[in-house]
């Protein structure tokens, strides 16, 4: 009947209701239950509306051909190179991939290769910074390396994130994921305090 019943009607909570009537009660007892929590019908139905018209953004899928917002990583003495573009704002993520750096062509992580999350350089005393191997999307699913579609496999990494990447026979590389600004700082209900020169 509205979006609140759409919402609702999306879960699994119906599990057990088997007719009309179970269903309407069960709806109508989630309706005051969440009334009384937001303090009005009205609210529930604009919460309701408000989550059905979210936009999800997604991690992992692969950019198009030609696409501005790819960086390339040239990787010294390698046929290979990293691609790197930005995800999911909201959950301040970019992903990476491998490529053949003649072609283009995405491939899948070589076997030799590994990325890591490092500490920060300019602050390698702060604590939580890694060193840490990471895994790839697919992998961290479970998917064995040899059932990864060719080209497919891709790491998400973090907005700010100091990687390193290591292979046999070659210096160790590292570069920074892009930070990148975000429209809602999760400070705005205190005050920032900015440190002055004096006294």
């Amino acid at each position: 009947m509205d979006d609140f019943e759409i919402l609702m009607l999306g879960g699994s909570g119906l599990e057990g209701c088997t007719t009309v009537a179970e269903k309407r009660g069960w709806l109508a007892a989630k309706r005051a239950v969440f009334s009384e929590a937001l303090g009005s019908a009205e609210a529930v139905l604009q919460a309701a509306k408000q989550m059905l018209d979210r936009t999800i953004e997604t991690s992992g899928r692969k950019p198009d051909p030609g696409d501005p917002s790819v960086s390339v990583l040239p990787i010294r003495d390698s046929e290979y190179a990293m691609r790197l573009w930005p995800a999911s704002l909201a959950r301040s993520e970019h992903c990476l991939d491998f490529i053949k750096t003649k072609t283009g062509k995405p491939i899948n992580v070589p076997d030799d290769h590994s990325i890591w999350h490092m500490p920060d350089p300019s602050a390698p005393w702060l604590q939580g910074g890694g060193p840490v191997e990471l895994v790839s999307l697919e992998r961290s699913f479970g998917v064995q390396p040899a059932d990864i579609p060719e080209g497919e496999e891709k790491f998400v990494l973090r907005d700010g994130m100091t990687c390193m990447l290591t292979r046999p026979g070659a210096r160790a590389a590292i570069f920074t994921v892009p930070l990148r600004h975000q429209p809602h700082t999760p400070y705005r209900n205190f005050d920032v305090i900015t440190p002055t020169r004096g006294h």
